[in-house]
C-alpha cells in the first residue's frame, strides 16, 4: 500500500487492508474449477440472481464491488492530496500521475491505466507474499532446528540492537536458503523443509535450480518478483532478529500442534 499508494496501513483493522482480503479472497474461491455450478452449466448465468441455487451471481456481485472499492478509494485518496498540494510520500500512483503527457493524449485514460495498474500491482503483490511470509512462520514453528540456525547466522553479522537491511543480504546466505525453500515446490524429498538443499560449503549453491517457478514463465512471468522476494526477505530477517517463534499452548500448557494444512485456491 505504501509502495503503490503512499498509503501508511493502521496497525489493525485498516480498511483498505479488509477490502483487500475480501476481494482476493473472492477471487481466489472463484477461480477454483468447478467450485460453482455454473462452471458446467454456463446458461445458469442468465438465471435472475433471486432464484434460488445461483448465490454465485450475489457472491459474485459482492466480491466486484470489493474489487472496485480497492481500484477506486486509495487511488482517489492519493488525486485529492495531490490536487491539494499536500505533502505525502513517494508512490507509484504519485508518479505516474505528476508524469502523465498532457499534450499527448486524453488524461482521463491514462489516469484509468494509471488507477488500474496501480490496483494490479497492489492485489498481486499482497495476497502472495502475505501467503509466502505464513508458509515461513510455520516453517519456523515447525522446525525449530532451522530457525535456530538461522539466528545464529544473523547473531554472527549483526551488531547488537540492530536490525538487518538488504546491504547484509550477501552475508546471510542460510537466510537466503530459506526464502528459497519456501518459494519452492518440485524438488527431491518434496514434503521435507530442508533449506540446506541450496547450500553448499557454507554458501548458495549455483548449482541447484533457483525456485523461480513460483513467478511463472516466459512473457507472463512476474513483473513484480524482484520487489516480492525483497519484501519476504527483508521481513523474514527482522521478524528472525526480534522473535523467537514457538508453537502455541493452551490453557494447560500442553502444545498445540499446527495442521499444516492449505486452503484450496488460487493462492494457497
Amino acid at each position: 500500500m505504501s509502495v503503490t499508494y503512499g498509503i501508511d496501513v493502521l496497525p489493525e483493522n485498516d480498511p483498505y487492508i479488509a477490502i483487500a482480503e475480501t476481494a482476493m479472497h473472492g477471487m481466489s474461491e472463484a477461480t477454483i474449477p468447478g467450485r460453482f455450478l455454473v462452471d458446467f452449466i454456463p446458461l445458469l448465468k442468465y438465471v435472475p440472481a433471486w432464484m434460488p441455487g445461483v448465490d454465485f451471481q450475489r457472491k459474485a456481485k459482492a466480491w466486484r464491488d470489493c474489487t472496485m472499492q480497492l481500484v477506486e478509494n486509495p487511488f482517489a485518496v492519493v488525486q485529492q492530496k495531490l490536487a491539494k498540494g499536500e505533502a505525502m510520500e513517494p508512490s507509484f500512483v504519485s508518479y505516474c500521475l505528476g508524469n502523465m503527457d498532457s499534450s499527448g493524449g486524453d488524461i482521463d485514460v491514462q489516469q484509468r491505466i494509471i488507477r488500474d495498474t496501480a490496483a494490479s500491482l497492489y492485489e498481486a503483490g499482497s495476497d502472495t507474499t502475505v501467503s509466502a511470509l505464513n508458509t515461513f512462520v510455520l516453517a519456523m514453528v515447525c522446525h525449530p532446528e532451522v530457525q535456530r540456525k538461522a539466528q545464529t547466522e544473523l547473531d554472527s553479522v549483526l551488531p547488537p540492537g540492530h536490525l538487518p537491511d538488504f546491504s547484509d543480504e550477501q552475508a546471510l546466505p542460510y537466510l537466503s536458503a530459506i526464502i528459497k525453500e519456501v518459494l519452492r515446490s518440485i524438488y527431491p524429498d518434496p514434503d521435507t523443509f530442508n533449506p540446506d538443499r541450496f547450500m553448499k560449503d557454507g554458501k548458495l549453491n549455483p548449482d541447484i535450480r533457483d525456485p523461480s517457478m513460483a513467478f511463472g514463465f516466459g512473457r507472463r512471468f512476474c513483473p513484480g518478483r524482484h520487489m516480492a522476494i525483497s519484501s519476504i526477505w527483508i521481513a523474514a530477517a527482522s521478524i528472525l532478529t526480534t522473535f523467537h517463534l514457538s508453537k502455541a499452548v493452551d490453557n494447560d500448557g500442553r502444545v498445540i500442534e499446527p495442521s499444516q494444512e492449505y486452503l484450496s485456491g488460487l493462492i494457497a
